[in-house]
């Protein structure tokens, strides 16, 4: 280990706490996939600088994925 943060490899072992854009989409008002998206965001602030980076990308995407999906309803 070298010691220089991987915002990419914390950012995937985030991936699985958020519902995939398939399985769900903010239909008639449901905004829980947003706040699962954005619970991803808990704890953001113990993490060191450098590592918030891939984090907010995960975050980013998924929030657009869920986007994605609100015409298709």
């Amino acid at each position: 280990m070298s010691g220089i943060p991987n915002p990419a490899a914390f950012a995937r072992s985030l991936e699985g706490r958020a519902a995939s854009p398939a399985s769900s989409s903010p239909v008639d008002g449901d905004v829980s996939v947003v706040d699962e998206a954005l619970a991803v965001l808990d704890g953001l602030e113990a993490l060191p600088c450098a590592e918030r980076v891939g984090v907010f990308e995960t975050v980013h995407e998924r929030l657009q994925d869920i986007l994605a999906t609100v015409d298709d309803a």
